[in-house]
C-alpha cells in the first residue's frame, strides 16, 4: 500500500501568490492595520500549534492569511491568542 504524502499549502505557488496579492483584493475595512497583522504572525510564529510554519493546527487556514482579516480571531480552543 502507498503512503499518501501531505503536501503543504503553502508551499504551492498559487497560494503564495495569493497571498501576497491580498492587501490589494480586500477592502480596508475588512483588514488589520499592518501593526495589528505583524503582532499577529508574531503570535502564530511563536505558536506550538503552527504546522509547516504556515497552517494553524485548529482552524486549518495559513496564518498569514487569518490574521490579515479583521473578523477572525485566533481559534486556539485554550484562548485567544490575539487579545
Amino acid at each position: 500500500m502507498m503512503e499518501r504524502v501531505r503536501e503543504c499549502k503553502s508551499c504551492r505557488t498559487t497560494v503564495v501568490e495569493g497571498i501576497q496579492d491580498i492587501d490589494h483584493e480586500l477592502d480596508d475595512d475588512k483588514t488589520v492595520s499592518e501593526e495589528v497583522y505583524q503582532n499577529r504572525l508574531d503570535t502564530c510564529m511563536e505558536c506550538p500549534s503552527l504546522a509547516h510554519g504556515s497552517t494553524c493546527k485548529f482552524s486549518g487556514c495559513l496564518v498569514s492569511f487569518r490574521a490579515y482579516l479583521i473578523e477572525k480571531k485566533c481559534p486556539d480552543p485554550s484562548g485567544d491568542r490575539w487579545s
